[in-house]
């Protein structure tokens, strides 16, 4: 994996733990070498240069002028879409970090400019490479079961002000999008990829908790597709019982994961049941690892990738109707 007879040179935006997290899996691909990191706070840009054996600076234009091929965004949603245009107009390949931006207009700024100028846009919207969930896709796919019906996805936790999820930029909407952007880029990239493009969302939302969060920290969404499929999303960051689930229905049967003792299971209208352990799925490649590597072979090779900057775009418009429809009360064309 290399450009021409050299490595692809890739510089790391956003030296915290998702940061180093995204490093190490770069580090597992040959022909990716990192070269330089960049964090706008010196002491984390350090911390990240000790780490990856690589100089870490404070200074953006630094990073922009090193020999860097590719960049990896894993910095505050707030900074993607001005760090993207900076990184393309540079020449730079682009990897960026869910929610590919804060409004719809930002994500079509950014496309128009990765297109312009010819470099790989890819966004870290890895919900559908983890395991179940692309075991499920798979399955959609390969056993005759027809386009699916209807979806159901759930991803509830109680969340506090403690810990990672107590940074500052993520406790403001203004800064991470709030829960349906920061969080749930991802669910509603899964309900895209298993029933296609979205016609239409109405969604409630509620704000339970007051702890220092400045958004709705639980959601009801249903979401009408073009294909006629329906689905519904329930969200919440003030659910005490973890929920993580999906349950597909298509005419030849039922996938789901809400069966807690397997990871996944399959049920047809002819009687047959099949179930997956979590064991089961485990030769599956790490799919962090995936997004990187399908990203890097787009950029060597130009084959298409997993994950593109569309389904990015896609993921945050069904956030932005979500979010006029809790408003206004109305059904919203995505």
């Amino acid at each position: 994996m290399s450009i021409g007879t050299k490595p692809v040179n890739i510089g790391v935006i956003g030296c915290g733990p998702h940061g180093c997290f995204l490093a190490d899996r770069l580090k597992t691909l040959d022909g990716a070498r990192i070269t330089v990191g960049y964090d706008p706070d010196a002491a984390a840009a350090a911390a990240f240069a000790k780490t990856c054996s690589c100089p870490a600076t404070d200074d953006f234009d630094a990073l922009l002028n090193a020999d860097v091929d590719a960049v990896v965004i894993a910095s505050p949603p707030l900074t993607h879409k001005d760090i993207t245009l900076r990184a393309v107009a540079a020449g730079k390949h682009v990897f960026c970090e869910k929610p590919m931006a804060l409004s719809v207009a930002d994500c079509d700024e950014m496309l128009a400019a990765a297109a312009a100028a010819a470099v790989k846009l890819c966004v870290g919207q890895v919900l559908r490479l983890v395991g179940p969930y692309r075991k499920a896709l798979e399955l959609i796919g390969s056993e005759n079961l027809g386009a699916p019906s209807g979806i159901a996805v759930a991803r509830c936790s109680g969340y506090s002000a403690q810990g990672s999820f107590g940074v500052a930029w993520r406790q403001s909407g203004e800064t991470s999008g709030g829960l349906l952007l920061e969080i749930n880029a991802h669910e509603f990239d899964f309900l895209r990829a298993v029933c296609g493009e979205p016609e239409s969302v109405h969604a409630q939302g509620a704000r339970v908790m007051e702890d220092g969060f400045n958004y709705n920290d639980l959601w009801y969404i249903n979401v009408r597709f073009r294909s006629g499929a329906i689905g519904v999303l329930h969200s919440s960051r003030s659910c005490f019982v973890r929920m993580e689930y999906f349950t597909i229905q298509c005419p030849g049967g039922t996938i789901s994961t809400y069966d807690q003792v397997a990871a996944l299971t399959l049920a047809t209208t002819a009687g047959e049941s099949r179930a997956w352990s979590p064991e089961d799925l485990e030769n599956y490649e790490d799919p962090f690892r995936y997004e990187l590597r399908s990203w890097l072979e787009a950029i060597t090779d130009d084959t298409p990738m997993i994950v593109d900057g569309t389904d990015g775009r896609m993921a945050v418009a069904m956030a932005a109707a979500a979010h006029q429809s809790a408003r206004s009360g109305e059904v919203v064309a995505v």
